[in-house]
């Protein structure tokens, strides 16, 4: 039945997240459970969002009885439960007027229009904004404009521009940023994708000094870690400042599709008026009886209490040398895999060898016996035309041209599965592995190949070299996979791979290389190469794996 659900997913959805292979049914409480009725515990609470758990029954009596009143009507109205969330959030914010969004994103492009039309209003010329570097703002174009992950913003280039990213809690670099075209400074307060870092007091403050002295905005994104996490309503509220705007969803609605940016009464009074900004959906009768009832339930229970009654525990000194403890024996557990493509996930040597004798053919270089052109398989193109055949630099740019001209209709699925891949893959994922590809190919071809053979799935990020050679050797992919994948610790993470480019990859990258025998290297060049081990077929690479 699951799989059932998996491949109706998989047929009419547009593949942006690799999920893992678990079909959910329903939840209660801190708990979710399949259409088989297993069990498992939320600990991301649908990625922050569901804070009241699952089926709280006054909560969803609220929305019931709201369902049967009306669920949606035209903004050019207004509604019985608008109103009432909106001075809700306005009163355990302190702002002055509130905007319902559908979501984060969406309340972050609201902050970004409130700034820039401030500056307009008040006829300042200013339209830069300061960012910080790790940041997530969302995924949107303005969102993603001030995101600092460049492997968010790179495909989507040209976004939008007068963006910089300043130092997280260093003071001096956001001041080294403003200049007279600052329009707002936009920093979580706390950082979520960023590794969950906490701003400090006095850069906040100190942040608060800078815009009141130059006349910016400063604008708080509480999405993700406002709602009570902190122990206030916002995390901002117990750095003694007010920002200009904040931005605010996942958990105001207990998991109904709800945002909002807030702001002062002077930046209120001084930006959007009727025809700047709108929503179809936002401030929806449903959604704003969601928020009502998520706070009337907060207040009810207690939860900023609870929140500030638990929190010493999580400080005492004897579990945070519990968790030492864990850490210590966890020390050395591979929980992320990453694959190499070619030689360890397919055998592509038909598909490249062709390719080759096509490019060297057009600078009349005859090889017929396929096999003595194993050495491309592995290594960047560009590298091999220039180490065995004596190419410049220009002329080896223009054969991996050649190579393509071919690769790309006709080589690319020239190649086949190795046996037992899949099945290993599914068992790694099903045990909970995070799972990545690190391939020198260009990274679109990867993409295809594995569309191809249907396990792009099991991927939680695809990684390839660029066509412009950017990224290209081994260290380079495996240093792109580490940022896209938020791997903090490369001791965490094990790259299974079959040639020494591999190992020495790997090891430049600071992380350990399983060699497998079945692909285009040697055992002695992958014992010599400094693998931490050798296998030869994939099952036992990943038995291996669980090991550890």
């Amino acid at each position: 039945m699951a799989n059932q659900y998996m491949q109706e997913e998989d047929d009419a959805i547009l593949k942006t997240y690799n999920r893992y292979p678990v079909v959910l049914d329903h939840g209660d409480g801190a708990y979710l459970y399949d259409p088989e009725g297993k069990k498992y515990l939320d600990f991301s609470a649908g990625y922050a969002v569901s804070s009241l758990g699952y089926n709280n029954k006054e909560f969803n009596d609220a929305l019931k009885a709201q369902i049967d009143k009306m669920i949606h009507t035209s903004n050019l109205y207004y509604n019985t439960t608008c109103g009432k969330a909106g001075e809700d959030l306005k009163k355990i914010t302190g702002m002055y007027k509130v905007f319902f969004t559908n979501s984060g994103g969406e309340a972050i492009e609201g902050a970004i229009k409130t700034a820039r039309k401030y500056a307009y209003t008040k006829k300042t010329g200013r339209y830069e904004f300061i960012a910080m570097e790790n940041s997530f703002h969302g995924r949107s174009m303005g969102a993603v404009a001030l995101t600092g992950h460049k492997e968010y913003r790179e495909p989507f280039e040209p976004v939008m521009p007068g963006v910089h990213f300043a130092i997280y809690n260093d003071l001096d670099s956001v001041k080294a940023l403003v200049n007279d075209k600052t329009c707002a400074i936009i920093l979580e307060t706390i950082q979520g994708e960023g590794g969950i870092n906490a701003a400090t007091k006095e850069f906040m403050q100190g942040i608060r000094k800078i815009c009141d002295e130059n006349g910016i905005l400063m604008i708080c994104d509480e999405v993700q870690c406002g709602m009570g996490r902190s122990g206030a309503w916002f995390a901002w509220q117990q750095m003694g400042i007010t920002p200009d705007i904040m931005t605010m969803a996942k958990a105001i609605g207990s998991g109904v599709p709800v945002g909002a940016f807030a702001m002062t009464k002077e930046v209120a009074d001084n930006s959007l008026v009727p025809g700047d900004h709108g929503t179809t959906y936002g401030g929806n009768p449903l959604c704003c009886a969601a928020v009502s009832k998520t706070i009337e339930i907060f207040e009810k229970e207690h939860m900023l209490d609870h929140v500030n009654e638990i929190a010493p525990y999580l400080w005492h000194p004897v579990l945070k040398k519990t968790v030492l403890q864990m850490k210590q024996e966890l020390k050395g557990r591979k929980d992320i895999v990453l694959f190499d493509l070619d030689g360890t996930i397919t055998n592509s040597k038909e598909g490249i060898t062709k390719c080759a004798q096509y490019a060297l053919k057009a600078y009349g270089i005859d090889e017929p016996d396929a096999d003595k052109l194993e050495f491309f398989i592995g290594p960047p193109l560009k590298n091999t035309f220039m180490e065995h055949y004596g190419m410049d630099e220009e002329t080896a740019v223009a054969a991996v041209a050649k190579y393509r001209e071919r690769y790309h209709p006709t080589g690319i699925f020239e190649c086949s599965l190795f046996d037992g891949v899949e099945d290993a893959l599914k068992s790694l994922k099903r045990k909970g592995y995070r799972i990545g590809l690190a391939s020198s190919k260009p990274e679109e071809s990867c993409r295809r190949i594995l569309e191809h053979f249907h396990i792009l799935s099991y991927f939680d990020e695809v990684v390839g070299a660029t066509m412009d050679g950017r990224i290209d050797s081994k260290y380079e992919v495996l240093q792109e996979t580490i940022k896209r994948m938020h791997i903090y610790d490369t001791t965490e993470a094990v790259l299974i791979g079959d040639t020494r480019f591999d190992v020495s990859g790997a090891k430049e990258a600071h992380m350990d290389c399983i060699g497998i025998t079945y692909g285009f290297g040697t055992k002695e060049e992958l014992q010599e190469a400094g693998a931490k081990a050798i296998c030869d077929s994939i099952e036992e690479a990943a038995e291996y794996i669980e090991r550890l």
